[in-house]
């Protein structure tokens, strides 16, 4: 009797899955626009599940523009780190495991357009051919906006290699918003143009020094360019041929013993050690923002006097000093100052 029940359940559960609505699974004879619907209130988890075990939502879709894999997305996990595991015996295991759910999710995926395709996970180089797949589907989706963050590999792990030959010949036009974090980026001389339709450029932990000249001469409407512990050329120059160039931000980045800016930004945004900083040609900046973690006398001078004579109509400034030599001189005025923060941590006080 009991093996005879087991043998009916096993029996009912098949059919379900089979997708037999005769057995009472009413949700699965509604019109394919509502399970659709239903898919999209779903996780991205609970929608990929659903689909694989049922026939009749295989190839139901969820109108999703928008594309995000994490760990919380599809394990629901939710926590600081960046990768399943954190000893090394496991990292490989737990490797695997999100490319396996990121490839089920796709091969399920029938969304036409994409606004957003967005990757995070701690993966590198090794893992080329599945992150170059990816990026085609955001390709064939049209996608505007994609993020890769790769944060938190291993040391001795090689950096992924983002593919511009896969963006060339005008494949993505849309894209207008680019995010990478620890990957390389070097395109080629004839492979600029894949930048021609950026407005947001974000670069975290991308190497530099050699490249960034070949990556901003392709950017003709960047408007927005943010680098984050990156390593900059040893001059770094941001001149007037970035015609829609608006605001910059330079955070802990390495390498530059000079920074000339002659574009005329509406906001700079610096933060780290002094370096040469100069203003040329740029008087209508009306907003910056300097942090400077290790000034020294020469460096306090200019943020005092030489600032304010090289951006007359500075609006807005905030200033971070952490310094033990400040010259007791008067600041010089800005005529337009509507806003000005001055945090100076020094070992001795100063007057202004």
């Amino acid at each position: 009797m009991e093996r005879g029940m087991k043998t009916l359940n096993e029996e009912h559960d098949s059919r379900v899955q089979a997708g037999d609505t005769k057995t009472g699974d009413r949700v699965s004879e509604l019109p394919e626009d509502i399970l659709s619907f239903i898919l999209s209130l779903m996780s991205m988890r609970d929608a990929v599940q659903t689909r694989v075990l049922s026939r009749r939502w295989k190839n139901v879709s969820a109108p999703t523009s928008n594309l995000q894999f994490d760990l919380f997305t599809l394990f629901g996990i939710n926590c600081d780190r960046n990768s399943l595991s954190i000893g090394s015996d496991n990292q490989s295991d737990g490797k695997c495991r999100f490319i396996k759910a990121v490839d089920q999710f796709l091969h399920l995926c029938r969304s036409p357009k994409l606004y957003s395709f967005k990757v995070c996970y701690s993966l590198g180089n090794d893992s080329e051919c599945h992150i170059d797949r990816w990026i085609s589907f955001a390709v064939r989706g049209h996608t505007e906006k994609l993020v890769l963050d790769f944060s938190g590999l291993p040391k001795g792990c090689e950096l992924y290699n983002f593919p511009c030959n896969l963006l060339s010949h005008g494949k993505l036009p849309q894209l207008k918003h680019l995010c990478l974090q620890s990957c390389a980026l070097r395109p080629s001389p004839d492979s600029t143009n894949i930048f021609n339709s950026l407005k947001t450029l974000d670069l975290n932990m991308v190497p530099l020094e050699e490249d960034l000249n070949c990556i901003l001469s392709g950017c003709v409407t960047l408007e927005w360019l943010r680098l984050t512990n990156c390593k900059l050329p040893v001059s770094f120059f941001i001149c007037a041929q970035y015609l829609c160039l608006k605001s910059l931000i330079l955070d802990e980045c390495h390498g530059a013993k000079k920074i000339e800016i002659s574009r005329p930004l509406t906001a700079f945004e610096y933060i780290g050690g002094m370096t040469n900083l100069s203003f040329v040609g740029a008087p209508s900046i009306e907003k910056v923002k300097l942090m400077l973690m290790r000034a020294y006398a020469r460096g306090t001078d200019y943020m005092f006097h030489g600032l304010a004579k090289e951006l007359p109509s500075l609006q807005r400034l905030s200033l971070s000093l952490f310094t033990r030599d400040v010259r007791r001189k008067g600041v010089f005025s800005f005529h337009f100052i509507k806003y000005w923060f001055l945090s100076c941590n020094c070992l001795f006080s100063f007057s202004l």
